[in-house]
């Protein structure tokens, strides 16, 4: 688990790679402690025959004026192989003039 407390004016930049281990889990989570934060969260994963990776992200805007860019972009080569992307942003009553943007894009080179 990757956790990541923005600052005031502050600003964030994650980038993973995940390309082997039978079974991989991240859950990176982000969340603001002052204005005008900035996160960006880069992934790219590469799972092959009969293994499993999953990314679930949490971004928690909880200040105002923050902004999130999220791009996780993956491939699936083989038989009973499995990736799991789930993300996940929290606007929170606070968070007034929040900019936020998620992409996951996959690309499956087996039957």
């Amino acid at each position: 688990q990757h956790n990541a407390l923005i600052g005031r004016d502050a600003a964030f930049k994650s980038t993973v790679v995940t390309l082997g281990g039978d079974v991989v889990r991240l859950h990176p989570r982000v969340s603001y402690q002052g204005p005008g934060g900035e996160a960006e969260l880069f992934g790219l994963y590469v799972t092959t025959a009969g293994r499993h990776h999953e990314h679930r992200l949490l971004v928690d805007h909880t200040a105002p004026h923050c902004r999130s860019n999220v791009a996780y972009k993956g491939a699936l080569q083989g038989e009973d192989s499995h990736a799991v992307w789930i993300g996940d942003v929290l606007i929170q009553s606070p968070a007034t003039g929040t900019d936020t943007y998620e992409l996951n894009r996959n690309l499956v080179l087996t039957d």
